[in-house]
């Protein structure tokens, strides 16, 4: 299998990802098959990585709010990265306290802008931990977030 150099990135780190194995499990791929299933998308690196060799991708995550994230900046990444901005420019530990105790939208937009607020704002070792109660456990993050903004490219 070739796979293209040019391909999109993971934009996301994730814990348990499988950015760092994703050559290896490409070689394990079969040859001649149609439909890419992804059952733990997370960050999304063997996707992002194999998505050119497939006709049809199907992406799946227990995390609904990744998933939700994903389909919303396929659709719509203008509005995200501007509501990711304001994010930005606002970004101090009572703001980010308040946006992580908003759940209340069913805006997909706002949505994922939270949610990568909130889960690319911190360290990786202090990811995101979800309570039964889908609350974000996630401590303040004493760095500034870096956002190079998204295109629909």
């Amino acid at each position: 299998m070739t796979i293209q150099t040019n391909t999109p990135k993971p934009f996301l780190q994730w814990v348990g990802g499988k950015r760092r194995i994703a050559d290896q499990l490409t070689a394990l791929i079969p040859a001649g098959l149609n439909n890419y299933y992804e059952p733990f998308l997370g960050g999304g690196a063997l996707f992002f990585q194999v998505k050119n060799l497939f006709k049809q991708c199907f992406l799946s995550d227990i995390n609904l709010d990744l998933v939700t994230s994903y389909n919303a900046l396929k659709k719509n990444p203008e509005a995200i990265s501007s509501l990711l901005e304001k994010h930005n420019r606002n970004h101090s530990r009572e703001y980010y306290y308040q946006i992580r105790g908003i759940n209340s939208s069913n805006n997909p937009d706002i949505i994922s802008a939270r949610f990568f607020y909130t889960s690319t704002a911190m360290p990786l070792r202090e990811f995101a931990a979800l309570t039964r109660t889908a609350a974000w456990m996630c401590p303040f993050p004493l760095r500034r977030i870096k956002h190079q903004g998204l295109t629909s490219d």
